[in-house]
């Protein structure tokens, strides 16, 4: 008797899928504003009106400035890097 296990066809299955390629370097941004934003309304959940009118703005403000300083000089500094992954479409073109 031929013993075949439960996850087989799901193992076989799974050596076809293709997906298509995703650029998470440069979604990089966007994913970091979204971490800050839920970062920020979970802290507006606390409750209290002192942390909603005071603690919430200035939470907002410095993940803006985070994720804009990440963009300004995390991603240029990849970027130029000939060994990172970033620069290899630049560098091929």
């Amino acid at each position: 008797m031929n013993y075949v296990p439960l996850y087989a066809p799901a193992v076989a299955g799974s050596t076809h899928l293709k997906g298509p390629h995703v650029d998470f370097a440069g979604l990089s941004p966007l994913i970091a504003l979204l971490g800050g934003a839920a970062i920020v309304l979970l802290v507006g959940l606390l409750g209290s009106r002192w942390v909603r009118s005071q603690v919430v703005p200035a939470l907002t403000l410095w993940e803006l400035a985070r994720a804009s300083l990440y963009q300004r000089v995390v991603l240029p500094s990849e970027a130029w890097d000939p060994a990172s992954r970033l620069a290899r479409p630049m560098l091929s073109a």
